[in-house]
């Protein structure tokens, strides 16, 4: 009973991150409407839990059904979540310390327990992932798709796969190997996202102040609530310009960033607000003849009928990228950050508008 005892304590322990983070994902949830929701899938997470409990006995457990789990094993199953922790707590990323903290508290079940008892928190902790602010956003930005759509069908299958972890029918998982495939996924990725890392341009900081070119006339509009309630106390600037046929061009660019957690992905924000992506991709944006070309990202939606270009990006003074997993890891306050994101509506060929934007860009940069 005593060394029973003992294990609740260090489970309870280990669930400290993430119960010291619960702060931060009830603030996402009454500032974001992409997070307003997030609490269901707390919800469905504590009722899988409860269910999983009530189905197995947590004491007097068969002798086969013990934890059997070797000490490199243990060591290995906890190295991840240690690894988010701190990944988290360095970078003040609040995801990596969330995941970290459902991570850590689930190995340790199963080194103290082994597979009896884990099977039954798997489905509870998976749905509870999807509880995390920015999760949403991260599975939209490497699939296709409204995230809370990917959120609700990922809780779908963790529900799914319930009644199969809890039942007879599956008395053994292979730990080593499935901990062995997300190591080697976990090195893919890493790989993948060093050569996007690499993608780093000349800096691209347009100064739109003067609302006068050669060919463009523009306006400051004015903030209002809703870009306080997504912005905070960042510097928030916003024009409309035109060139001489009328043709209409909105920029919006956030400086001096107050909270990194207010800044989202384009797409994923205009899927948020009822925008149809048709179409994402990096394009080479050339300058000047005598400067090295530079990239953004162009994102093609449909809103109402209307098909609308965007052009969009990170800068600092030394560097820019249109990489959002490359702005997010290396964002620091003291390297003066900037985000642009300029947009015209198609009125004409693709080819055309991209020329349109082309030169009004390249005007603001004389």
């Amino acid at each position: 009973m005593k060394k029973h005892l003992k294990h609740i304590l260090f489970l309870v322990a280990a669930s400290l991150p993430f119960v010291c983070e619960l702060p931060y994902a009830w603030r996402a949830m009454r500032t974001s409407p992409a997070e307003r929701r997030n609490w269901c899938f707390a919800l469905w997470a504590i009722v899988l839990f409860l269910a999983g409990a009530a189905w197995n006995r947590w004491k007097d457990a068969p002798s086969d059904q013990k934890s059997t789990t070797t000490t490199p094993l243990c060591f290995a199953l906890l190295v991840p979540a240690v690894l988010l922790l701190s990944l988290g707590y360095y970078r003040h990323i609040h995801l990596a310390i969330l995941l970290g903290g459902i991570m850590l508290p689930m190995s340790l079940a199963y080194v103290f327990y082994g597979w009896r008892v884990l099977r039954v928190l798997l489905p509870a902790c998976g749905v509870l992932v999807l509880f995390c602010p920015s999760v949403g956003i991260w599975l939209s930005t490497l699939l296709p798709l409204n995230g809370i759509l990917l959120k609700l069908l990922l809780a779908g299958v963790f529900t799914l796969f319930f009644p199969l972890l809890v039942s007879n029918s599956l008395t053994h998982f292979p730990v080593e190997k499935a901990l062995f495939c997300a190591i080697a996924l976990l090195l893919a990725a890493g790989y993948w996202l060093n050569g996007q890392f690499l993608t780093r341009q000349p800096p691209l900081r347009p100064q739109f102040a003067s609302l006068l070119s050669s060919q463009f006339r523009g306006i400051r509009e004015p903030e209002d609530e809703r870009d306080r309630q997504f912005f905070g106390n960042s510097n928030i600037q916003r024009y409309f310009f035109q060139d001489e046929k009328k043709h209409p061009f909105q920029v919006l660019a956030i400086s001096d960033i107050d909270n990194i957690h207010n800044v989202h992905p384009t797409t994923y924000c205009l899927r948020c607000s009822g925008y149809q992506i048709l179409s994402e991709t990096s394009r080479l944006f050339p300058p000047d003849g005598h400067l090295p070309q530079i990239e953004v990202l162009e994102i093609l939606a449909e809103f109402h009928g209307e098909k609308i270009l965007f052009w969009q990006w990170y800068s600092t003074p030394s560097f820019s990228t249109c990489n959002f997993l490359l702005f997010r890891m290396l964002y620091s306050k003291k390297d003066d950050w900037s985000v642009f994101v300029l947009n015209t509506p198609v009125r004409s060929s693709l080819e055309a508008t991209r020329f349109q934007l082309r030169a009004f860009l390249q005007d603001f940069l004389k």
